[in-house]
């Protein structure tokens, strides 16, 4: 789902997943925030306990369904494109459920990562954009 900020992306795909949840209330899924997904995997650098950058990345790929909100508000350092190109293509390769949500069309995602990332994007996902203004704008100027 690719629109302007404040459009709703994220509360449209998460309601599309609580009715499919509500259907079939055994399936499995998982919300992640991309930027703060990213900066969990940075915190793993300065930790010698817990779970490596890899072993968070690999369980959040092989998720059986997963939404991932806000793909590319993020620096794209080459560390962010490789764990990025991980996920995507993971998710791809065995064909698991994905939601995106993301300001930017695919051409965008070209320049903030590399056009290997927006063609899996292509790749797991019917591209959806939505229209509007953004809503949280609009409701603070009628408060």
């Amino acid at each position: 789902m690719v629109g302007k900020t404040g459009v709703r992306k994220t509360t449209i795909v998460c309601r599309i997943a609580q009715g499919k949840i509500y259907n079939n209330p055994f399936e499995d899924w998982q919300y992640i925030s991309f930027p703060a997904f990213l900066m969990e995997l940075r915190g793993t650098w300065s930790h010698d306990e817990g779970l490596s950058a890899y072993q968070i990345v690999k369980r959040v790929a092989h998720t059986p369904k997963l939404i991932i909100d806000d793909l590319g508000a993020v620096n794209p350092t080459p560390f962010a494109q490789e764990a990025t190109y991980y996920l995507l293509n993971t998710r791809e390769q065995f064909e698991l459920t994905t939601y995106i949500t993301t300001n930017f069309k695919l051409k965008d995602l070209d320049h903030i990562f590399h056009p290997f990332i927006s063609s899996r994007v292509a790749g797991l996902c019917d591209v959806k954009a939505i229209d509007g203004e953004d809503l949280r704008i609009r409701k603070d100027r009628h408060a």
